[in-house]
């Protein structure tokens, strides 16, 4: 396995930091709602997300996305697993903590009742 350049390492840090900048952008512009079937849609792009890793590791070969993640052994699964949960877990919070800022929780259970 070749070491990645500082080149690769920065790339990877962009690729990551520009997607949760939009989505956090997103959360306080649109004043979202938890809403649990958009969670299901989490888990069911993870999912994919994880099996296409563990396809282009595997198969492709030569390339880790993540070195974290080499599926030699369980814990790659545990660690995909884990990041599932804590992008679950921080959905959940980053969707209260804009519902208290925009105050939308209150008008929301208006419209439920």
């Amino acid at each position: 396995m070749k070491k990645k350049s500082a080149e690769h390492q920065f790339f990877m840090y962009i690729v990551h930091i520009f997607p949760f900048l939009a989505a956090f952008a997103e959360m306080i512009i649109a004043r979202p709602m938890f809403i649990f079937s958009e969670v299901k849609n989490m888990v069911i792009f993870g999912l994919f997300y994880t099996l296409n890793n563990f396809l282009q590791t595997k198969f492709i070969g030569g390339y880790l996305p993540y070195p974290f993640m080499t599926w030699k052994d369980s814990s790659s699964l545990v660690a995909a697993v884990v990041i599932l949960i804590i992008g679950v877990i921080f959905y959940y919070i980053a969707t209260k903590i804009t519902d208290s800022i925009n105050g939308h929780e209150e008008e929301d259970k208006k419209k439920v009742e």
